[in-house]
């Protein structure tokens, strides 16, 4: 497991070696409370221009790129009796803006937890493009001012959290961190599949793959409330089920 404290000055423990933190490069960026108001985050109406359109996906998701000028055709999306079959050119989110089983409202209290199951289909052997699980989704429309928290697996065994502040992002981990948790695969173009959680308890967070906590990391609370989704990377193939928020566990 790995504790990792996002404000400089702070400690954090990683394989075994303590370190101070000297640059803000791995501080949350953004912290503070919504501004007076801001609309709540489950009420932000995505931007057409920025937002794949929900009818064009299955119901009730809406998709945001990394990049406006990317084809959003690229990025496919299927329904598959409940999973989601996504394959991936450019990189992007998946989410449910309407839907307040997966919202976390800006006066709810902030202890839930966010689930999905992750298959990577064809994999290829030690490929370094991950997918997983978001928490915090602010003004997700518009890229200038989104604001998210992911936590993504991918096929050399490694893990990365980060924060998303408009086209901006900080990494909460220190990078890619090695972790036997992560399961890669076995053959070329084999399938694996790792399960994948964010526990959120106020400002803690606690990533969990598998089952194992692999990383606790502290924020500000605010930055937990919000939209809940998902994240998928470049190039990949990848089934998502029991994509889920929990309120109780």
């Amino acid at each position: 497991m790995t504790r990792l404290d996002t404000d400089v000055g702070r400690r954090v423990t990683t394989a075994g070696v303590s370190l101070v933190v000297i640059s803000g490069t791995v501080s949350v960026m953004g912290m503070g409370v919504l501004a007076a108001g801001c609309a709540d985050p489950a009420s932000v109406t995505p931007a057409t221009s920025d937002v794949l359109l929900s009818r064009q996906l299955p119901s009730g998701y809406a998709l945001q790129l990394d990049r406006a000028n990317r084809d959003r055709a690229d990025f496919a999306v299927q329904d598959d009796n409940g999973d989601l079959i996504v394959e991936t050119g450019p990189a992007g989110i998946l989410y449910r803006p309407d839907d307040a089983d997966h919202v976390i409202a800006a006066s709810e209290a902030s202890r839930y937890r966010v689930r999905g199951r992750f298959t990577e289909l064809g994999a290829p052997m030690g490929h370094r493009e991950g997918f997983g699980v978001f928490v915090g989704g602010q003004q997700l429309g518009a890229h200038e001012g989104q604001r998210y928290i992911y936590f993504m697996v991918r096929g050399d065994g490694r893990y990365l959290v980060k924060q998303r502040d408009g086209d901006a992002t900080s990494e909460l981990s220190q990078g890619w961190q090695e972790s036997d948790a992560v399961r890669v695969p076995t053959s070329e173009g084999g399938e694996v599949t790792n399960e994948l959680a964010i526990e959120v308890d106020g400002g803690e967070l606690h990533l969990l793959c598998n089952g194992e906590t692999v990383a606790d990391v502290t924020v500000d609370e605010m930055d937990t409330r919000g939209v809940v989704g998902l994240r998928v990377n470049h190039n990949l193939h990848v089934r998502i089920g029991d994509f889920g928020l929990d309120r109780e566990w």
